[in-house]
């Protein structure tokens, strides 16, 4: 497969953005960054379905969410649960979502698997 000069350069600038972008991330959690450098480079990341970039997912707007692993002996952490599927608004959240949201936010996961396993206890009851 032949490349033009211009097909080249494009997937070099992609690969440099997607390094760069990688960089930025991890320097703004050890507090290397500013904080209006994330946002600036946040605007170049790759975008996901719901055309939000894995990185800014608003675990507000996720809406029917699918937990799985809860174990009522985990109460009240639920230290087994994750995010297994759901909706971002009207567009099914992509796997990048899902793994930001499962790595990124436990405090909402373990959130939503205590409310589903108070669901089923006064169903049960």
């Amino acid at each position: 497969m032949k490349l033009t000069k211009s097909q080249l350069k494009q997937i070099i600038k992609e690969e440099v953005k997607a390094v760069l972008l990688e960089g930025a991330f991890t320097a703004s959690r050890k507090g290397l960054l500013s904080e209006r450098e994330p946002t600036r480079l946040r605007a170049m990341a790759p975008t996901t379905r719901a055309g939000r970039s894995s990185s800014e997912v608003d675990v507000r707007q996720i809406k029917n969410p699918d937990i799985g692993g809860i174990d009522p002996n985990d109460h009240p952490d639920y230290v087994d649960a994750y995010l297994k599927s759901g909706t971002y608004g009207k567009v099914p959240l992509a796997p990048e979502q899902i793994e930001y949201v499962n790595t990124n936010r436990h405090d909402y996961v373990s959130g939503e698997a205590a409310r589903e396993a108070m669901e089923l206890a006064l169903a049960g009851a």
